[in-house]
């Protein structure tokens, strides 16, 4: 599978200095990656894309992208209504890429 460098740039690093905020109380969290915190790696046919301290997608055979979780711990009793993610700036990796398929 053939992505840009613009839909790598944006599927990988979806929250490059982007905010996630939980609703009622209204929770923020800021996180922040930089481009020195993105590696991509041939490895055979495939480039591997990597950030640093992520996880990467689960679902075998789809394509093998890092995440990185926000976690916010609410006071008993309370109960997240809205979680929201929003990009408060892009890089783009440039060229092309051949993403590597999530393997077993």
């Amino acid at each position: 599978m053939r992505l840009s460098g613009l839909r790598i740039a944006l599927s990988v690093v979806t929250l490059l200095a982007s905010t996630v905020s939980v609703s009622a109380a209204e929770l923020t969290a800021v996180v922040t990656t930089t481009m020195a915190d993105v590696s991509v790696v041939r490895d055979g046919e495939f480039d591997v894309v990597r950030l640093r301290d992520a996880l990467t997608t689960y679902e075998e055979g789809c394509p093998e992208l890092p995440l990185r979780l926000v976690r916010f711990a609410l006071p008993e009793g309370t109960v997240a209504v809205r979680a929201g993610a929003r990009v408060l700036s892009r890089s783009d990796l440039g060229g092309g890429f051949r993403v590597r398929p999530r393997q077993p």
